[in-house]
């Protein structure tokens, strides 16, 4: 089985959240008002900035659970490069429904900002099943007969700790 170093995967995983960071703050447009409204039509966006703020909120627990992980991890195999791609892949897709929640939140439409929000929640869902992918994989990984075991820290309780980080990233 080839492995490779994470220091790739790490550097790749830093721009797609910086990216999408970046992407979020593309929602945060200045109100379009009359003269001397100005005020009024900022603190009238306060849903755009509570679905930033959440949005950046939930993007900066998972980098720093990304973090944490590859600060455990010393190799990976075309597996677990796979499982992270797909942890990139549903975190790629956040800004898509805080934008509908913005866009539906100016509407006032309960209807509509319940399934906004049902469509957020079905994103967080997609992003912990990717979660889960990522840290089974490495689960499999941590065989102490499969020779240098791919973790810093592999042995008794590793996927423990593992189970207990996907559990934190789900609720």
């Amino acid at each position: 089985m080839t492995r490779s170093d994470t220091s790739r995967a790490e550097a790749f995983g830093d721009a797609v959240i910086a990216i999408v960071i970046t992407l979020l703050v593309l929602e945060l447009t200045p109100p379009e008002t009359a003269p001397g409204e100005l005020l009024a039509g900022l603190l009238g966006q306060w849903p755009t900035y509570l679905a930033y703020a959440a949005s950046y909120i939930y993007l900066a627990v998972i980098w720093l659970n990304h973090k944490s992980a590859f600060s455990r991890i010393r190799q990976m195999d075309i597996g677990l490069q796979w499982a992270n791609l797909g942890i990139l892949a549903t975190l790629a897709l956040l800004p898509w429904p805080t934008a509908v929640i913005v866009d539906t939140a100016k509407t006032g439409n309960l209807a509509d900002e319940r399934v906004a929000v049902a469509l957020y929640a079905i994103v967080g869902a997609l992003l912990c099943l990717s979660w889960l992918v990522f840290f089974s994989h490495l689960a499999r990984l941590c065989d102490p007969d499969a020779g240098q075991p791919p973790l810093r820290h592999c042995g008794r309780g590793g996927t423990q700790a593992s189970d207990h980080h996907c559990s934190a990233l789900c609720f």
